[in-house]
């Protein structure tokens, strides 16, 4: 396991010195729910349970068609953003100010940045624009509208429009995981708040997809704890989808 998640660290760290959106799908994670409701389903058949969870899946579409519109927004910003950047450097110190960029984003994502080379680290005439554009992708909401108003119009306005742009994506994307933290925990042992994947009740530390509604429905079947978890899903599913979207 700690091979595994080594790799897609690895990965993760490659797809960065590429990408200025942090690379997590969440629509893949958003359709692999509809693939666990129909593992809990086929338990409960085998229960000898005649179990529908329609109002769930419906929550799952809902999560779908966010994540989904925040697919769009990803590529409409990282375009915006890197169409500012080449707007605002010359040609040949193109490159040396997108590796600025993405060193600065990976610093603050606590990766391993790679070392400044020689002519990275001459000074030029473009240091300012990129400290104050640096800047634009962690400031706050005022700070932001304050440098615009001292900039003004013109190529560094248009970097700052779409470094807000990114960094509202990643802060949605950066978010999305958390959306299934419940406080009240998993029943029965609610020191795991995680209600999309967890240890399995009695698989020690093999995982269990959706939780506290696959043990429910297997361990204890009880209709009244079903439902109760189910609603808890939905309130939680339901979350992630309007936080996606706004």
């Amino acid at each position: 396991m700690l091979v595994a998640v080594a790799k897609h660290l690895g990965l993760l760290s490659l797809r960065l010195a590429d990408s200025i959106i942090l690379p997590l799908n969440t629509t893949h994670y958003a359709n692999e729910l509809e693939v666990y409701v129909d593992t809990v389903e086929a338990a409960a058949a085998t229960n000898d349970h005649d179990l529908s969870f329609a109002t769930l899946r419906r929550s799952i579409v809902s999560l779908q068609e966010a994540s989904a519109a925040l697919d769009s927004e990803k590529a409409s910003a990282e375009k915006a953003l890197r169409k500012a950047l080449q707007k605002l450097a010359h040609k040949r110190l193109r490159r040396r100010f997108v590796r600025r960029v993405i060193r600065w984003i990976k610093k603050h994502l606590g990766l391993e940045v790679d070392p400044i080379g020689p002519k990275d680290a001459e000074p030029y005439e473009h240091d300012h624009l990129l400290d104050h554009s640096l800047k634009m992708l962690s400031a706050r909401a005022g700070d932001v509208e304050r440098l615009e108003k001292r900039w003004g119009k013109g190529p560094l306005h248009d970097l700052i429009q779409a470094a807000k742009r990114v960094r509202k994506v990643n802060a949605k994307l950066a978010k999305f995981e958390q959306g299934f933290i419940s406080e009240d925990g998993i029943r029965s042992r609610n020191w795991y708040k995680h209600l999309g994947v967890a240890p399995g009740r009695y698989l020690g530390y093999g995982a269990t997809t959706l939780p506290a509604l696959t043990e429910a429905v297997i361990f204890d079947r009880n209709a009244s704890l079903i439902r109760l978890e189910e609603d808890r899903l939905i309130a939680l599913i339901d979350s992630m989808a309007q936080n996606l979207l706004n």
